[in-house]
């Protein structure tokens, strides 16, 4: 395939800026790299929308960015670009967020803006009906026949070694336990939970991340 019928099939572009952090930097540590980058990554993505807007054919007309990337609206409406905000988890936390505190009351984002969830209206009317800001835009997933082909939403690689394990299990019967890829226990801690987990006397589940297996 030649270069110019790439390009037209392209509808990504992929760019980056950097987090303030360099190579010989431990990103592990989650209070290092959070201030490396509310220190660096402003700033950086400024001039990416300055420099697109400037020299590139096709300008940007619209940031989403991140909740925890929330400080990017900012910068969009500074060079007068429609912004809005993508949760990726449930309208139940991210209306908890907005609610305690408001961030809309403490100028962190504009009331112009729109947030975007990860969600249906469905099933979490409560939620959507105390922010009616919140657009549900959820499931994101190409197609549930996807789903048995690549993992979304991530670039690790999908590990399905549970599911046959999973199928062997009552309906209603596993405790499923995850608390994400920022959260990090000490030894004890991680002990305590598993102990805690056995003591149910159900089946569980339970993700751990790579540096946290003990």
């Amino acid at each position: 395939m030649k270069d110019d019928e790439i390009k037209e099939r392209l509808t990504l572009r992929f760019v980056s800026i950097p987090d303030g952090m360099g190579p010989e930097d431990d990103r592990n540590d989650l209070a290092r790299l959070c201030l490396a980058m509310l220190s660096t990554m402003y700033s950086e993505f400024e001039k990416l929308l300055e420099n697109n807007n400037t020299e590139c054919g096709d300008r940007i007309t619209c940031v989403v960015a991140d909740v925890s990337m929330a400080w990017a609206l900012e910068v969009a409406h500074k060079f007068g670009i429609n912004a809005a905000v993508i949760c990726t988890a449930s309208a139940a936390l991210l209306a908890l967020k907005l609610h305690a505190p408001k961030l809309i009351q403490d100028g962190l984002i504009d009331s112009d803006d729109w947030w975007l969830c990860n969600s249906i209206y469905e099933l979490e009317p409560g939620a959507f009906s105390l922010y009616p800001k919140i657009l549900p835009i959820g499931p994101l997933m190409k197609s549930h026949e996807s789903l048995s082909t690549q993992s979304l939403g991530q670039f690790w690689e999908e590990d399905k070694s549970c599911l046959k394990w999973l199928d062997q299990q009552p309906p209603c019967s596993v405790i499923y336990v995850a608390f994400g890829s920022f959260t990090e226990f000490n030894t004890s801690q991680f002990q305590e939970l598993a102990l805690g987990l056995e003591l149910t006397q159900r089946p569980f589940l339970w993700v751990v991340r790579e540096n946290d297996k003990r």
